[in-house]
């Protein structure tokens, strides 16, 4: 997930690969959801693949084997899963996994069937420009040699050294022009 003040986002942002706007933001709340909504890979790994992934890694997460503490029978089981479904505290990952899958689920078709807390429309006018204002706090960051761009390429990333970006980016005094204040 491609998040503000992070490398990838950075570089996704140089290498004009992502653009903010309620899509993008919507991109991040979909970050819990099992289904991703948008990939920034250009198309190396399919939407269907990183859902592959995401199910494979918590299969293997809940398939590990921890400490087994009074085992009993599938009926046993299934009252302990019940159980941690309405509790706070669980005895087991399954029992986590099930309440987290029942919540999340839950959740997704309130939000579905619910109105938004904003009509999509005024969704739409709430982030037009938020593109160009970054845009350009951007430009006036690399202008002034406080941020260093970042290499398009994002499997190239590692090359960088992130800590001496961060002491840059945090011991330079500046001060930006507002680009609100230009479209006045």
């Amino acid at each position: 997930m491609a998040l503000p003040g992070t490398e990838i986002f950075h570089s996704l942002f140089d290498a004009g690969k992502l653009r903010i706007d309620g899509a993008y933001f919507r991109h991040i709340l979909h970050g819990v959801s099992l289904w991703p909504s948008m990939t920034f890979n250009g198309g190396k790994i399919s939407k269907l693949m990183l859902l592959w992934w995401k199910v494979k890694i918590s299969l293997e997460f809940y398939r590990t084997k921890g400490l087994r503490v009074r085992q009993g029978g599938l009926v046993q089981t299934i009252h302990k899963v019940f159980a941690g479904i309405f509790s706070r505290k669980h005895d087991s990952r399954l029992q986590s996994a099930v309440g987290h899958a029942l919540k999340s689920s839950f959740n997704t078709i309130k939000v579905q069937l619910g109105r938004g807390w904003m009509a999509r429309s005024e969704e739409e006018e709430f982030f037009h420009g938020w593109h160009g204002i970054y845009a350009d706090i951007r430009r006036q960051l690399k202008d002034k040699n406080v941020c260093v761009p970042t290499p398009e390429d994002t499997m190239l990333i590692h090359t960088n050294n992130v800590v001496n970006k961060v002491r840059r980016d945090h011991e330079t005094n500046r001060v930006l022009v507002n680009p609100s204040s230009l479209r006045n």
